[in-house]
């Protein structure tokens, strides 16, 4: 936040809320029938849920940006 690379929220929140949706996709996917096409599913949803939190998200496709660089969508 400090560097302005992601919006201004809560810290102690925001982290307790990621932290809950890895938990619940960690169980998602140890339970699925296919835990690798759910990890694919849940992986590719956080992702696009996190990006939320950056101020760019909305002007700027991942790859462009060098904070994402090597994120897989």
């Amino acid at each position: 936040m400090e560097e302005g690379v992601i919006r201004n929220v809560d810290a102690p929140a925001t982290s307790r809320l990621i932290n809950g949706a890895l938990l619940s996709a960690a169980r998602w996917i140890a339970h699925a029938e296919d835990p690798e096409a759910t990890s694919r599913i849940a992986v590719e949803s956080f992702v696009v849920l996190v990006l939320g939190l950056l101020r760019t998200s909305s002007t700027m496709p991942p790859e462009a940006d060098p904070h994402l660089r090597g994120t897989v969508l």
